[in-house]
């Protein structure tokens, strides 16, 4: 995609923007010109060469794929090239709640600040227009668009294709996967969490701290047999992993794109140890599933066209999550990320509990992964995870959402 050289806040915009000259402002110093009476602004073509000549980058295939996902992320049905520019020059702010900095970034070729500071300046507009026709001329030619504006499932494999290649080189470079992987990994046999404990399991392995603090927390005089809870060692290898992920309404964009790479985190690191991966995503019902056992190119095509939208039902989501699991013998999990919680249901834990419970009884251990919980969320979440005796990994930042899949993942 033709992308326009844009200045960043420490060159030459920060030049024009102290100097109090914004787009096509004249400067009268430069040669001897004069700006008009009404105060209409005029280009200076030699900085807006400078400002604005168009290259061909090398990376447009990255370019689109990304292009592709953000529609998804935002839930943009269609690149229709006069609606994104009458949204972009008739409420610029609007816009960008809509559809996102960086769909609107790929679509124009022009840096957010920019457009906001020059959307109403009439030349501007012509030169805005022109671009993203012709990126979405060139979306269609490569086929990443059909004649109807609409995304192709040859778009929607690229932009899974490049989503992995994206996450994963991510990843190394920070260290989670790859040559630079961190030492500190867990091996067959090391204590990972707590359990319940059965008749079947030893008494060696029973954790009297975490059995104390169980009978604590539910008031005993003395302890009870559904109180002790075993130190939880992780087997290597053929666990079943389901990463339940909610696509309501209050995931849109950044929430919703984190996600997605922690769903490609997640299912690289269990291929890693041989252990099956599925994904549901679910709203108010059931939007999208990989198949446990999908490999990591079939979860990335599952989810990379997802689109948010609708109320949260957490009990249908943990519910699609069980009839996945098989006849295994081995540890199962359901890894659950929300940001909001319940909001389907006059009584949340109503809806919610009672599904918890089933997982509990079939020995279905529940890892939640809260995004920004309010108190109400939390209270929710803890419940959960307190008649599940899973885990809670609050993330307060989406961007750090595949990092913390990965560590609530090597806690299992």
């Amino acid at each position: 995609m033709s992308k326009g050289v844009i200045p960043n806040n420490d060159t030459v915009a920060d030049t024009v923007e102290q100097s109090g000259r914004g787009y096509g402002d004249h400067d009268p110093d430069s040669d001897g010109g004069a700006t008009e009476a009404d105060g209409d602004l005029k280009r200076d073509f030699r900085e807006e060469k400078l400002m604005h000549t168009v290259i061909q980058a090398d990376s447009d295939g990255i370019d689109h794929g990304r292009t592709v996902r953000e529609a998804a992320n935002h839930n943009v049905g269609a690149f229709t090239p006069e609606t994104a520019f009458n949204k972009i020059v008739n409420n610029y702010r609007e816009a960008e709640r809509l559809m996102g900095d960086t769909l609107i970034r790929e679509l124009t070729g022009y840096d957010t600040d920019y457009i906001e500071r020059n959307a109403n300046i009439p030349e501007f507009q012509r030169e805005l227009r022109d671009q993203i026709k012709q990126n979405v001329d060139e979306l269609q030619r490569e086929n990443v668009i059909d004649d109807d504006y609409n995304i192709t499932p040859e778009g929607n494999s690229l932009a899974a294709f490049h989503l992995i290649l994206e996450e994963l080189d991510e990843l190394e470079g920070q260290g989670w996967i790859g040559d630079k992987e961190s030492q500190q990994r867990f091996h067959t046999g090391d204590v990972q969490g707590f359990k319940r404990y059965t008749s079947s399991q030893p008494y060696r392995d029973i954790s009297t701290r975490r059995t104390l603090k169980v009978a604590a927390r539910r008031a005993r005089e003395s302890i009870q047999p559904a109180d002790l809870r075993l130190q939880n060692r992780r087997s290597e290898g053929n666990a079943e992993i389901i990463f339940c992920v909610d696509v309501s309404g209050s995931m849109t964009g950044a929430k919703l794109s984190a996600a997605k790479k922690a769903a490609v985190a997640l299912s690289y690191k269990a291929s890693t140890s041989n252990d099956d991966v599925g994904v549901v995503f679910f709203a108010n019902g059931i939007r999208s599933v990989a198949p446990l056992g999908s490999d990591l190119d079939r979860v990335a095509e599952e989810l990379v066209g997802v689109k948010p939208g609708g109320e949260t039902d957490l009990g249908r989501g943990i519910e699609q999550a069980l009839s996945m699991h098989g006849s295994s013998t081995g540890d199962q999990h359901i890894f659950l990320l929300t940001d909001a919680l319940q909001t389907k249901g006059e009584v949340p834990e109503r809806a919610v509990l009672p599904v918890v419970e089933q997982a509990m009884r079939r020995s279905v251990e529940i890892t939640l992964l809260g995004l920004n919980l309010d108190d109400n969320g939390l209270r929710l979440a803890e419940t959960i995870i307190d008649r599940s005796d899973g885990k809670l990994y609050r993330v307060e930042n989406a961007e750090d959402t595949d990092r913390v899949i990965i560590e609530a993942y090597e806690s299992t």
